[in-house]
């Protein structure tokens, strides 16, 4: 019982870190936006992985789309100031 709950546990990181990386990258290949999408990704999921170790499964969406969001917003306030 435990290996599954370990299990789901990777799984929603894997996703806290996917939803984060994958708007950075697409705003650098498509649209030229941000310094760098790696930079932006690693903000991205440190928030939403913040998120996730306060309360994990009532707020596994909200970590995702938190990440996803604060990866566009860095990814933008890097293309400002960099």
């Amino acid at each position: 019982m435990g290996q599954l709950f370990e299990t789901m546990a990777l799984i929603m990181m894997a996703g806290v870190i996917a939803a984060a990386w994958l708007p950075a990258f697409v705003l650098d290949k498509v649209f030229g936006i941000g310094y760098h999408p790696l930079v932006s990704a690693i903000i991205g999921s440190v928030v939403g992985l913040i998120i996730l170790f306060i309360k994990p499964a009532s707020l596994g969406v909200v970590a995702m789309i938190a990440a996803a969001v604060v990866s566009i917003v860095s990814s933008v306030i890097q293309e400002k100031f960099m």
